[in-house]
């Protein structure tokens, strides 16, 4: 299922797609940052001079540290390619452990596991997108809470609130799915099982709320420190009516799966719009029958029946306001979880489509305790078991499997290892601008060491583009409009260039030959077949226009 990862861990081949670049830069970044005595949440290096505001910035500071800790033993490649191993395994072990707790079988409880970490929303996640793959501390944190409450150990309560701060530190993503479940854990402990009679309770859930909110509140404060910008924030990043999940992609294998895809034609290609941007959330036939048998002739039953409930949510969260079928969107059939993404902040900020990571767990405990009570009804016929085991497993992997890891290698141009050498202390410009090549930009970064103007962030404040918009070279730059020497003064733009100089920058490194217009004339400082190099002084003195 990660074929070939494993086996190419030394060289430079990387997943590229999602976020990888902007993953790599947290690396960097988180290095540079206590080389340089920054603040952990304000960077300098994007968005010079003024630099850029890192409170909403998605990063994964615990796969961050991990990867920083082994980079110097195996490189930041291999360091990053080894957390996806982990990641997949981890995952898978973490549901196996709570899945095993729940039905006392082992066979079921692999079962879940393999759902949980091996379904396609997840091995996708994983190529670009570490701060939605590493999805260990959940299950563990649901574990020791379960545990605590069953038990009463005070310092298992203790650890689940820890795990449950980790999973912030993972991803705020990861947080609030982890937040959602455990609070349905909370609620079925003092409801179902009316432990809110007992002072026995209450205990453990402040002992959990203590030990959750010392690793939670340096992670959370400065998200809700300023209103403004993350309301700012959410509101730019709302996009519930285009972001829900595909109701039919749900049990159509996408188009990934070599497997099965071919054999359904034109009905797997029909959902393909739908999940071009967004990993498919197919939950496979296997996970789906097996998780309604569970509801059947489970042992069981709250417990099945619980975690049918926290599925059920996580369902109705991931389709969004409206319906989407086959690619399409039907705007007049609204759905239950319009009521809370319109009315509810915190749900605006999260595509509906991402709520299926938090469907996975519950999918793979009721798989788990469906293959159990399947498992317990031929038990006086233990060949048959195991063929049905194995039948089940070849089955779900098939429909799970979207394809090998596809690696390409990663590499900089010599002219970025050349200003990485240059001692003196200057900035860069990256032409183009924009959302896309800015993310590129990021890795490129890590080579030449370098402050740039711009830089690349998810999730970014509202004054980040203060700087760019203030100077009229960048401003032209940053709406991609071409060169008009009739619409300016060029004591206008001798200004802006001096201003640049006068802040540090040095080079502008050109990527795409779309600014053509503004460098007629100039001599070229260094070039290669995908970057031209012009020194920032030069522009002043050969500018095209008179």
């Amino acid at each position: 299922m990660t074929y070939p990862l494993a086996l190419e861990l030394a060289g430079n081949g990387m997943p590229v797609g999602g976020d990888l670049y902007m993953k790599l830069w947290d690396v960097w970044w988180f290095e540079r940052m206590q080389a340089t005595g920054q603040s952990f949440y304000y960077s300098k290096e994007i968005f010079y001079p003024l630099g850029l505001d890192l409170s909403f910035h998605p990063a994964s500071w615990t796969t961050t540290l991990v990867i920083w800790a082994l980079a110097p033993l195996m490189g930041v490649f291999g360091a990053y390619k080894l957390m996806i191993l982990v990641a997949v395994f981890s995952s898978a072990y973490a549901a196996y452990l709570l899945a095993l707790w729940l039905t006392k079988n082992r066979v079921a409880a692999w079962f879940g596991g393999a759902i949980y970490s091996f379904a396609p929303y997840h091995l996708s996640d994983l190529r670009g997108h570490p701060d939605l793959s590493q999805l260990a501390f959940i299950p563990l944190a649901v574990l020791c809470l379960l545990l605590a409450f069953k038990q009463r150990r005070v310092w298992m309560a203790g650890l689940a609130g820890i795990l449950l701060g980790l999973v912030a530190w993972t991803g705020l993503y990861l947080f609030g799915f982890a937040a959602l479940t455990l609070g349905f854990v909370l609620a079925y402990e003092a409801l179902i099982e009316r432990g809110w009679r007992t002072q026995q309770f209450w205990q453990l859930c402040g002992v959990f709320t203590l030990a959750a909110a010392a690793l939670l509140l340096p992670r959370l404060l400065p998200v809700f420190n300023d209103r403004a910008s993350l309301e700012y924030v959410i509101e730019n990043k709302f996009t519930a009516y285009e972001s829900q999940a595909d109701l039919l992609s749900y049990f159509v294998p996408p188009p990934a799966n070599r497997l099965l895809a071919p054999l359904l034609g034109e009905l797997s290609n029909r959902i393909a719009p739908s999940i071009s941007v967004y990993p498919s959330p197919y939950i496979g036939w296997v996970a789906l029958l097996t998780s309604l048998s569970a509801l059947l002739f489970a042992k069981k039953r709250k417990a099945v029946w619980f975690w049918g409930v926290v599925a059920a949510l996580f369902l109705i969260l991931s389709l969004g306001p409206a319906l989407r079928f086959a690619g399409r969107v039907y705007s007049q059939v609204p759905l239950p979880a319009v009521v809370l993404i319109d009315r509810v902040q915190i749900f605006r900020s999260v595509r509906p489509i991402l709520f299926h990571i938090g469907l996975l767990l519950p999918l793979g405990m009721l798989a788990a305790f469906g293959l159990d009570g399947w498992l317990g009804k031929l038990k006086q016929t233990p060949q048959v078991s195991a063929g049905l085991v194995v039948l089940l497993a070849t089955v779900l992997f098939a429909e799970y499997w979207i394809g090998t890891f596809s690696l390409r290698p990663l590499e900089a141009s010599p002219i970025y290892q050349q200003i990485a050498n240059d001692e003196n202390q200057f900035a860069v410009i990256d032409l183009p601008m924009g959302y896309g090549p800015s993310k590129y930009y990021l890795f490129l970064q890590t080579v030449h060491g370098k402050p740039m103007v711009e830089g690349m962030s998810s999730r970014m404040p509202p004054n980040a583009f203060d700087y760019i918009n203030g100077n009229l070279l960048l401003a032209l730059w940053h709406a991609e409009e071409h060169l008009d020497c009739t619409d300016f003064k060029m004591a206008s733009m001798t200004e802006a260039i001096d201003a640049l100089s006068a802040d540090g920058f040095k080079y502008i490194l050109v990527h795409e030959p779309v600014f053509a217009d503004y460098f007629e004339g100039v001599p070229i400082t260094a070039t290669d077949p995908d970057l031209t190099v012009y020194a920032l002084d030069d522009l002043r003195d050969f500018f095209p226009c008179p």
